[in-house]
């Protein structure tokens, strides 16, 4: 099988590849979508979550499909915490993944693809949005440079996966690659959109920092960086569930995948305020944000051409 498709009596399927090896996926929503929404999941805690675990997404809508892969990676051990999508000497995980992402978005033929995650899982989302021309990517919090993670999340990684490579090496590209120097070049118009938490420390100057400090040119050009603080301090939870949300939506509705057009979309997304001035005291008002992306929406589909 060259690619992930939906189960006609189930949500979750499994994958073979050669070696013995799977991928477990969970496929749902529209099978002709306008959007396609592919998640990545980050550190998983063996003790009290039982693989394979999807990450979730927003809700994207009647018209969008949701492909969720459960990162292979942690097969190899089953006290393996994180293995960013990347395989092992024995699973040359990344050009077989990124293989399979590229078959299946052909074959969907959605208007939009977007790779979705947090943390290890936002890695992922970076990794593979290059395996797809004109995608965006949205990665919340992410990991850009496995070596510069935690050391023991890193030694239990090479220690189970990569068992013949010297610490000297690991910096070798076929084996970890540093994201800032895979986004040297961005032949297929990838657009990245990163949000950073100013108080998630470790992300912000480890990762992110250093990522866009030293990436391509034609990179930076379709690059956005959302950095703030929002009264919470470390990295799970540190972004508001609302401010992720609504740069979703602005990518999602956005005329096109340029930056100047998602920036658009999710100014005219800003919360408006939460009374009108002709409203009775104690009366009930919609939430704006719904408003405007239900207005957006119908715009979106109104610029659609007839079909028939």
């Amino acid at each position: 099988m060259t690619s992930f498709h939906f189960h006609p009596d189930r949500e979750n399927g499994t994958l073979s590849c050669d070696g013995g090896h799977e991928i477990a996926f969970r496929l749902t929503g529209a099978a002709a979508p306008d959007v396609l929404v592919i998640c990545f999941h980050g550190a998983t805690n063996r003790q009290k979550i039982v693989l394979p675990r999807f990450q979730v997404a927003f809700d994207a809508g009647p018209k969008s499909a949701c492909l969720s892969i459960c990162d292979p990676t942690l097969d190899a051990d089953k006290a393996l915490r994180i293995g960013w999508y990347s395989g092992s000497d024995s699973f040359p995980l990344r050009p077989i993944l990124g293989e399979l992402l590229r078959n299946t978005v052909a074959e969907l033929g959605p208007r939009r693809t977007l790779f979705f995650g947090s943390s290890g899982g936002g890695y992922a989302a970076l990794l593979y949005a290059r395996s797809v021309e004109g995608a965006v990517s949205l990665a919340i919090n992410p990991q850009t440079d496995i070596l510069s993670y935690y050391s023991g999340h890193v030694r239990d990684y090479f220690a189970t996966c990569w068992q013949q490579v010297p610490e000297a090496e690991r910096r070798s590209r076929t084996i970890v690659c540093d994201l800032a120097e895979v986004y040297q070049d961005n032949p297929g118009n990838v657009t990245t959109v990163i949000l950073s938490s100013a108080g998630d420390r470790q992300h912000f100057v480890n990762h992110v920092s250093r990522f866009v400090g030293r990436v391509g040119s034609s990179t930076r050009v379709r690059l956005i960086l959302a950095s703030d603080f929002y009264g919470r301090m470390g990295h799970g939870g540190s972004i508001p569930p609302a401010v992720i949300r609504r740069w979703f939506n602005a990518v999602l509705i956005a005329e096109t995948t340029e930056p100047e057009s998602i920036l658009g979309a999710y100014n005219a997304l800003a919360p408006a305020a939460h009374t009108t001035p002709n409203a009775r005291p104690g009366q009930a008002t919609a939430d704006p944000l719904s408003l405007r992306l239900a207005d957006l929406l119908r715009e979106y589909h109104l610029r659609q051409p007839k079909v028939g």
